[in-house]
């Protein structure tokens, strides 16, 4: 199994267990860092780092953070480029763990813990990755599948194993050749905790 690489934020994640609106039960594992202390969460824009990327990496990056946007909480790109704070960039390179298909940063040293202040992502260049929306072969990670799983990490979401979200896109695995494509309501739900209800 190639695992989801661990968010590296300093503080525990709390589990929720608890009713929503709905009345359903929901097991979401908040970070304990979030974008709330801004008026328009995020108000940075994202870059894609294109150097080193499979083509159409990019497109699929952004689709993938689409689907976390809603009217209350919102990814932006600036143009793809390189150049630009690292605080803000994705791109292809050295994971700081080899068996970790991606990683996720959200957390200047010396800011304030509650607070995420940045969302750097690394997708592992040594991977061979599945850039399309065709279903990958046997032997691809699926960028698709693990950008979203990544982007949680910068909403405020760590991961999320409990029995009550087997199919949470924020659980810690995804099997090479698998695909994980979709928001669950377990992983709505923990975003609309943190930033309200649409």
């Amino acid at each position: 199994m190639a695992k989801y690489m661990k968010n590296y934020l300093s503080f525990g994640a709390i589990l929720f267990a608890l009713s929503y609106s709905s009345g359903d039960l929901f097991a979401f594992v908040k970070s304990g860092a979030d974008w709330t202390y801004q008026e328009h969460p995020i108000e940075q824009m994202l870059m894609v780092c294109d150097a080193g990327a499979p083509p159409g990496a990019s497109d699929i990056i952004k689709a993938a953070a689409s689907q976390w946007n809603y009217s209350r909480f919102s990814f932006k790109f600036s143009p793809n480029t390189c150049v630009g704070s690292d605080d803000f960039t994705i791109r292809f390179g050295t994971t700081a763990k080899e068996v970790d298909a991606a990683e996720t940063d959200t957390l200047v040293p010396g800011t304030v813990t509650n607070h995420i202040t940045k969302c750097a992502m690394v997708f592992n260049s040594n991977r061979t990755w599945n850039a399309t929306m065709n279903d990958p072969t046997p032997v691809e990670n699926d960028l698709y599948s693990v950008a979203l799983h990544e982007f949680g990490h910068c909403v405020g979401l760590d991961h999320s194993d409990a029995p009550l979200a087997p199919s949470s896109v924020m659980q810690s695995e995804l099997g090479v050749g698998q695909t994980f494509r979709t928001l669950q309501p377990d992983d709505l739900a923990g975003r609309n905790s943190i930033y309200g209800a649409p």
